[in-house]
């Protein structure tokens, strides 16, 4: 005989008590009450109602004054109340997970959301001051985001397929910043083929890379790029102090340290697009 269900287990439990059971129908049921507490809670129950009425049935035989039928109704009342009682427990158990999760819910959408100060500091309802914005501002105004600039060179190996346009493409700059920013490798011949394994500079930004060399005036090296010299001066990425480089003309700058000329350009020709 195959598993059985719950309703089926109880029926079996009902008709044991007055041994109808066959044996195919007592294993099921021994097997079925093996991992299932509540009917075994189920036939431990009507099995105390069968040694009630045996008992009763026993005692009275003698009586004979005394209605056995009003016996068999008392064991049903009994039986019934059982199955209230055990239907309201479920009811009031039913409520009280909805009751939770509405108290769950209503804590999420009151309590969780609070407003974040740039201090980290949450508040329900912070107070406006007479230096704060108006609401209708405060809703408007757009959030300041923290927008971090690479300053400094980095290095790309090109790859089987690669041009000069893909690559600048890929990083958000323009072609002759790529042509510019590796004088070495170009010498400001646009059209040379691109090789696997290449490594190339990248700069942070569109301009000119530049090898500081020996005697170098640093106003005619702002003026062959097309910049000022506070260009050069103050990009960070150049670590150049205003205070100790001394006159352009000859300042100390140590020869063959490499410059970012940013937005600096240089003449070519024959620039061609694949």
């Amino acid at each position: 005989m195959s598993e059985i269900s719950h309703q089926s287990a109880k029926n079996l439990i009902q008709a044991s008590m007055g041994g109808c059971l066959s044996a195919t129908e007592k294993e099921a049921l021994t097997r079925h009450l093996e991992p299932c507490a509540s009917c075994r809670t189920y036939a431990s129950q009507m099995a105390t109602l069968e040694a009630d009425l045996r008992l009763i049935f026993h005692t009275r035989w003698d009586s004979p004054q005394q209605s056995f039928t009003s016996e068999i109704v008392s064991v049903n009342k009994k039986m019934r109340a059982y199955n209230v009682y055990r239907n309201i427990l479920g009811i009031v158990g039913a409520a009280a997970i909805g009751i939770l999760l509405f108290v769950v819910i209503l804590f999420s959408v009151s309590i969780l959301p609070r407003q974040i100060t740039p201090a980290g500091i949450q508040q329900d309802n912070p107070q406006p001051t007479s230096t704060s914005p108006s609401p209708a501002t405060a809703k408007t105004s757009p959030v300041p985001v923290e927008i971090i600039i690479r300053t400094q060179v980095i290095t790309y190996t090109v790859q089987a397929g690669d041009t000069l346009f893909g690559i600048a493409e890929k990083f958000n700059l323009r072609p002759d910043t790529i042509l510019w920013g590796n004088p070495d490798t170009f010498e400001d011949l646009p059209n040379i083929s691109l090789m696997s394994g290449m490594v190339l500079n990248i700069l942070p930004v569109d301009g000119a890379y530049h090898r500081w060399k020996a005697g170098e005036d640093l106003n005619e090296v702002a003026r062959r790029y097309g910049v000022s010299t506070q260009v050069i001066v103050n990009w960070p990425g150049n670590h150049l102090d205003p205070q100790t480089l001394g006159d352009y003309s000859n300042p100390s700058i140590e020869p063959g340290s490499m410059l970012v000329i940013p937005g600096g350009t240089l003449p070519f020709n024959n620039w061609t697009s694949p």
